[in-house]
């Protein structure tokens, strides 16, 4: 089992890369939107933010990966250092811009003429690739240790350290440089007001103050990577001299918290620190987010989504990876799955997409809506495949002999982007209330409602059946016995056995989602008769929230109660997760 250290870890790293993501994207997005950020410093800051997403989306997915056997490790690793690396690179070239900046003001004005900090961004993302990630992919999967101990030591002491020692030496001589001038400018300030001079010293002092502060904030960062990355230049010392077993495990996963910690507090800096993005930062709270939903919508919202993430994943990874699990039901719940997979990807993001007043309303609900809609119809069609096998086994046989199941796993898909998503795109779009209205009416009673009263009906009547089958398989059983005949009565109980219990867990599901559409069945009643005041906002928020949990449940249930899948899902846990340590 997992030691405590491994679990912290998985917690710790998860929480940091989390907050790298948001942070990070928020200030991308802040950049990217807003004209007035569109400067030199702030190009760079976005390069850096850039890179420090890129670490927080995969340097712990990757590692993950790695522990679960899915993918190779010398990729992963590979994959991993170029992030951080990428990471260095570009932090490197922030602090000499800065340093050009404020120690040669006037041959920076001549470089930032010429456009060369776009070179200089450039060589941040190139260097890298060239330097570090090309031949360490190629020495590891071709397994050339001799070499690779050689190009550790090169790494480290022609790449990691000098430009660890530029970070330091930079940033000490700006921050130096950047606190004389000040010293400087507020002799002469008030030597000019001794000598009678009147004039609006407070933009002067805004301005240097300005300056200055970002020098600070640069040093904050500069000596949070510093102290981030000394474990790493620690160990990569010891791994070049061959002492890799000096350092303990427990300091290998701080060194690896610290690394995603860096990437983490970037933006947090210089969102504090930097004038212009904080103030950009007020009015985008001010103006554009959405607070009244309270925090515990958001917080249950994004535990189901991650759940519903994490199981619909491993149910396809399972029934791709493993040959005796593509059978036709199964196909049919790889369906399912992806169908709440992507609930899980886009319905939350998008809520507080559209909530944000980042998307267009329009676009963010019919999303919402179109994967909500697949959902429903591959739960639909599994349902109907049950129905077909159960109460009609001949017709079936043919039916699956034909490969008639692939033309209705492809209708699942394609009739929610058919019937909903491009009428209502438009509809929303052109703005036609009347129009909105009629298409809400129709969608309602002509296909929401039909495929409701076909899952509850097809799937009342395949448990009704397969329960008077079980009796009567029970009834005959009973008879043989007592009339002589000796068989292995276990694989006739067993095999019965596992087709009443998917039935069961199939109608777990579909009483699961009647419960969770009903709400949404009596807001769509509401919005076509114009009664939508009636119904409460915190109604409406626990609605959403069943729709989410809906699609995080389902890969539990038919994972628990359908034998095949518990049985490798029991198999890549033992496999995975509780194995010794390497």
């Amino acid at each position: 089992m997992e030691s405590v250290g491994d679990v912290l870890f998985w917690v710790f790293g998860g929480f940091f890369s989390i907050l790298t993501v948001l942070g990070n994207s928020l200030v991308m997005y802040l950049v990217i939107s807003r004209k007035r950020l569109r400067s030199t410093i702030n190009w760079f800051l976005f390069s850096l933010a850039a890179a420090d997403l890129s670490v927080g989306l995969t340097y712990l997915p990757s590692m993950a990966c790695e522990s679960a056997s899915v993918c190779s490790k010398c990729v992963t690793t590979a994959v991993r250092w170029l992030f951080l690396n990428l990471s260095m690179t570009n932090l490197c070239a922030l602090t000499v811009d800065r340093y050009m900046a404020i120690v040669t003001p006037l041959k920076y004005v001549k470089l930032k003429v010429k456009r060369r900090h776009v070179f200089f961004i450039s060589a941040a993302w190139t260097l890298p690739f060239v330097v570090h990630f090309v031949p360490f992919t190629w020495m590891y999967c071709t397994e050339m240790y001799t070499s690779l101990n050689i190009f550790f030591a090169v790494v480290l002491f022609a790449f990691k350290l000098p430009l660890y020692l530029l970070l330091f030496t930079v940033c000490f001589r700006t921050l130096y440089v950047a606190h004389r001038q000040k010293k400087r400018f507020s002799i002469r300030l008030s030597q000019l007001k001794f000598n009678g001079f009147s004039f609006d010293d407070s933009k002067c002092d805004r301005s240097q103050s300005r300056a200055t502060a970002f020098s600070k904030a640069l040093g904050i960062i500069v000596a949070v990577f510093l102290t981030c990355y000394a474990i790493d230049m620690a160990r990569l010392l010891c791994f070049s001299f061959k002492c890799i077993n000096h350092i303990p495990w427990n300091l290998v996963y701080v060194q690896r918290i610290l690394l995603i910690c860096n990437s983490a507090s970037n933006p947090f800096v210089y969102s504090f620190l930097k004038h212009d993005i904080r103030c950009e930062l007020k009015l985008f709270r001010m103006n554009k987010m959405d607070l009244t939903s309270p925090v515990w919508f958001w917080v249950v919202g994004g535990i189901f989504s991650i759940l519903a993430v994490l199981g619909n994943g491993l149910v396809m990874y399972l029934i791709i990876s493993r040959k005796r699990l593509r059978s036709t039901i199964n196909w049919f719940l790889f369906s399912l799955a992806a169908a709440d997979l992507s609930v899980g990807l886009i319905y939350f993001p998008f809520l507080a997409c559209g909530s944000a007043s980042l998307c267009g309303k329009c676009v963010a609900k019919a999303v919402r809506w179109l994967f909500l809609d697949l959902s429903m119809t591959n739960l639909c069609a599994l349902t109907i495949d049950r129905y077909m096998a159960i109460v009609t086994p001949l017709k079936y046989a043919t039916f699956k002999a034909k490969g008639r199941h692939l033309f209705f796993l492809l209708a699942a898909w394609l009739i929610p982007f058919a019937i909903h998503l491009v009428p209502y795109t438009v509809v929303c779009y052109l703005k036609l209330h009347l129009a909105e209205d009629i298409f809400c009416a129709v969608w309602l009673f002509a296909y929401k409602l039909p495929s409701c009263l076909l899952l509850v009906t097809a799937c009342s009547r395949t448990l009704y059946i397969t329960s008077r089958q079980n009796r009567r398989q029970r009834i005959l059983l009973s008879q043989l016995i007592f009339n002589g005949f000796a068989f292995d009565d276990m694989k006739t109980s067993g095999s019965q056995g596992k087709a009443s219990t998917f039935s069961k867990a199939l109608g777990i599901i579909v009483a699961i989602f009647s419960i969770s559409y009903a709400i949404d069945i009596a807001r769509l009643l509401c919005i076509t008769f114009h009664w939508n005041n009636h119904i409460p906002t915190d109604l409406v928020r626990i609605q959403r929230l069943l729709f989410i949990c809906n699609s995080a449940l389902d890969p539990f249930i038919y994972s628990f109660l359908k034998r095949d899948i518990w049985r490798e899902v029991k198999f890549f846990i033992s496999n995975t997760f509780c194995r010794s340590r390497a």
